[in-house]
């Protein structure tokens, strides 16, 4: 049994069909057949119901599949290290961010990472904190700053703060409220903009004049100071130099305060970019 048999077996397996997977592999059709009967012959079972136009597992196809998807990962890993020992303190750390963090504490974390760690190269994803976790266990990145609550099983967890809800707008709107800290119920009546994973927390707390919500915290912050209504995000999302004639006020309730943390997945190899990117964020 050949490593190569493994990964066009798999091929095959997810692609349903022999053609699909030479198209995948960029390989031609007779190969792929030749090593897949080699493979069923070393092993002395069927791994494919096949019929006309489509490739099924059978029971032993089903347990050998799993099986090299595990063989072909560790393979992987093990590349990938070898990489990081040749290539010393350098390589690339794959990190997800969810959008709130992009205003404040991201440009920070990456300045100081890039001070200690020169030749490390970032690469990005921004997405939601569901849409991360989903991307680390798919392996398409290596650690994610998420925000809680999310499904976390199957992560390695590491709180970094806690952080309140703010509330941003022009001047006017805050006119009345005292200047440091508000409480939601004190918005009741002005215009609010929400982006939309707080959305029914915010319901549960108050019956807010909800003007728009988007999928975004810069969106909201963006028509916050464009004068739409109240912005209503974590600390994290509010611009670091609102522009003139633009107020910020901490909302008091502790229920509405959020938990950001690190995430990397269980039982499996962090290149020694992003295992460094870890160590930062945590010290």
């Amino acid at each position: 049994m050949e490593l190569r048999q493994l990964l066009y077996f798999t091929a095959i397996a997810e692609e349903g069909s022999i053609s699909g997977a030479a198209a995948r592999l960029h390989l031609s059709q007779p190969p792929l057949s030749r090593q897949l009967m080699l493979l069923e012959e070393e092993l002395g079972c069927s791994l494919l119901k096949r019929d006309t136009r489509h490739m099924a597992l059978t029971e032993a196809g089903e347990l050998l599949y799993a099986k090299a998807r595990e063989v072909l990962r560790q393979c992987g890993d093990i590349k990938r290290e070898v990489a990081d020992i040749s290539s010393g303190r350098g390589g690339t750390a794959h990190i997800g961010v969810i959008s709130s963090l992009s205003s404040r504490m991201l440009p920070e974390l990456l300045m100081r990472f890039h001070s200690l760690y020169p030749k490390v190269r970032l690469e990005l994803k921004e997405r939601n904190s569901y849409e991360l976790s989903d991307l680390v266990r798919s392996q398409q990145i290596d650690i994610a700053l998420v925000r809680r609550p999310f499904a976390a099983g199957d992560m390695e967890v590491y709180p970094l703060r806690n952080e309140p809800m703010c509330a941003i707008g022009k001047r006017e709107f805050f006119a009345g409220l005292p200047e440091k800290e508000i409480s939601l119920n004190s918005l009741l009546g002005r215009p609010v903009i929400v982006y939309q994973r707080w959305e029914s927390i915010l319901k549960d707390e108050a019956s807010l004049n909800l003007v728009c919500r988007c999928e975004d915290a810069r969106t909201a912050a963006a028509l916050a100071q464009g004068g739409l209504g109240i912005g209503i995000m974590p600390l994290s999302a509010v611009p670091e130099t609102p522009e003139p004639g633009m107020e910020v006020r901490i909302l008091s309730e502790k229920s509405l305060q959020s938990e950001i943390c690190a995430i990397r997945l269980k039982g499996r190899y962090t290149p020694v970019a992003a295992e460094l990117f870890l160590e930062m964020l945590c010290s």
